[in-house]
């Protein structure tokens, strides 16, 4: 399983070259992903024999370090994308099952944020999780998932209102 960068198991992530992405552009990019997904759309892989090759530069690719040897492998996304292959293999997009972009984190690179996201298999196992999760809340709280915030919120309230009289009580025992 991938890790990003909180050390969240499951949840992968990229950093784009923006500080801000509303949750309406994230709703529209991951409608459109699984649209493609849906479309069973080929993707193809192309090698070519060294970062200096000709046919390379011709590729319009970005992203391989300078001081990469060796083959170098891009694959294309028909009619969509053309990108460095960065590790998953896959023939066909509907091999990745789904997408769900689940947020976006502060890059400490000023301009750059972290779109945070799970593929496949990971989105139902998230899923699981989170709904086991919630069973649990539901359970200590002694309320539906409706009410976990406000139920949550005052629970804390609680808390700070009986340290506050615990302090007073000690305070008057200790002058007694």
């Amino acid at each position: 399983m991938a890790e990003n960068q909180d050390g969240k198991v499951g949840i992968s992530y990229i950093e784009i070259n923006t500080e801000n992405v509303t949750q309406d552009q994230l709703d529209q990019v991951e409608n459109e992903c699984n649209e493609a997904i849906r479309k069973h759309i080929d993707v193809i892989t192309h090698i070519y024999p060294s970062a200096k090759s000709e046919e390379l530069k011709l590729a319009k690719t970005r992203g391989l370090p300078e001081d990469h040897t060796g083959p170098v492998r891009v694959i294309e996304i028909s009619g969509m994308d053309r990108n460095m292959c960065c590790g998953t293999h896959v023939n066909n997009l509907s091999q990745l099952q789904m997408v769900k972009l689940l947020g976006t984190e502060k890059s400490k690179r000023k301009g750059n944020c972290f779109v945070n996201f799970l593929v496949g298999d990971r989105v139902s196992q998230f899923l699981s999780d989170a709904y086991r999760r919630e069973k649990k809340m539901t359970s200590v709280l002694n309320g539906g998932p409706d009410d976990h915030c406000t139920l949550a919120e005052k629970a804390l309230h609680n808390s700070k209102k009986y340290q506050k009289m615990t302090q007073s009580l000690l305070k008057e025992l200790a002058s007694l």
